[in-house]
């Protein structure tokens, strides 16, 4: 009986390492986009605004001069800056579940 429940937490253990890998590999390649018109999967329109996360940093390309505010989950203020157009790069360094403000639109961030 002792070896079925050390199987079964092992099992377990192994489960949930692998859903933590595969959701971060998923949070790494995924970005949000904030558009004004449609998007069409192969083209990116050249007014979007793209938002994704790597290493504990949230990565923004924008071709515009924007206002950005990134909350905790619990509504406080991580970082407010104004950012040009180009990649900009937020270090927040600490994991967690991150809202990010653009322009008055909202998009949760997985670090």
């Amino acid at each position: 009986m002792k070896h079925l429940y050390a199987i079964l937490l092992a099992l377990a253990l192994g489960c949930g390492a692998a859903l933590q890998a595969s959701a971060q590999a998923l949070t790494e390649r995924t970005a949000w986009s904030l558009s004004e018109g449609d998007r069409t999967d192969d083209n990116v329109r050249d007014n979007e605004i793209e938002v994704s996360s790597k290493d504990g940093n949230i990565y923004i390309r924008t071709p515009r001069r924007v206002q950005v505010t990134v909350y905790t989950i619990l509504g406080q203020i991580v970082t407010e800056r104004t950012l040009n157009p180009g990649i900009s790069e937020l270090k927040i360094g600490t994991r967690g579940i991150y809202l990010v403000k653009i322009e008055g639109k909202t998009q949760k961030v997985a670090l």
